[in-house]
């Protein structure tokens, strides 16, 4: 049980880095054009 749980953590922190890093990414190539 507690390793599903931390299971669920480790892929919601990797979505939301994955999220921040397409942001930055997005945010970037709209400030070069």
């Amino acid at each position: 049980m507690r390793a599903s749980r931390l299971w669920g953590v480790l892929i919601l922190a990797l979505g939301a880095s994955s999220l921040f890093l397409a942001f930055t990414n997005t945010n970037r190539s709209y400030r070069s054009q």
